[in-house]
């Protein structure tokens, strides 16, 4: 009996002593990490990646029509919009967590020259070779798979031959293919 009592304390302060350190100073891997703000979008504060066939006019349209600036942080790619950051694309640390708009890692992403579209490709896991490609649209507020129409297929590139470049009229050229229209430049041949 008096060996209960004294493992029913022992116990007892051990539970107080991880609630405190949990409540007061439990830090994740990370540390304390500073989250830019974004402007929220749904329930997840993201922007969804869907296909092109599914993106149509939406009453969510962004009131915002151009990218002053993008950045690639440790949580994620963000967009710069009237001095508000926009999450476009999330770090995932698992597989289980990389569903349309988590990545593994941010390769390269470019504005394009009227700031109204953003280019990004992104690796979807650590041992991925090749880049998957992807439009951030400003005005609709969406992300657009990048398709090689030829084949109706993501566009997806070797890391080390990525070379990405903007037209002056806005069309997007991705290691050798092109936008076919101004109006859809994620549509590539």
């Amino acid at each position: 009996m008096k060996h209960e009592k004294i493992v029913l304390v022992g116990l007892a302060y051990c539970i107080g002593f991880t609630t405190a350190f949990i409540a007061f100073g439990f830090q994740n891997e990370y540390g304390h990490m500073q989250v830019p703000q974004v402007r929220e979008y749904g329930a997840s504060g993201l922007v969804q990646k869907l296909p092109a066939e599914e993106v149509a006019e939406t009453t969510a349209a962004s009131s915002y029509e151009f990218i002053d600036d993008a950045v690639i942080t440790e949580e994620g790619l963000f967009a710069t919009m009237q001095d508000e950051m926009r999450v476009v694309s999330a770090y995932a640390p698992s597989p289980e967590g990389r569903v349309a708009g988590f990545h593994y890692r941010v390769v390269d992403m470019l504005v394009s020259p009227d700031q109204s579209y953003l280019y990004y490709c992104v690796l979807l896991s650590q041992e991925d070779t090749t880049c998957r490609s992807y439009l951030y649209h400003a005005a609709s507020d969406a992300v657009y798979p990048v398709k090689d129409i030829t084949t109706n297929a993501y566009l997806e590139t070797e890391v080390g031959s990525l070379e990405v470049t903007w037209t002056e009229q806005n069309m997007l050229i991705v290691s050798g293919y092109s936008s076919i229209s101004m109006e859809e430049p994620w549509l590539l041949q």
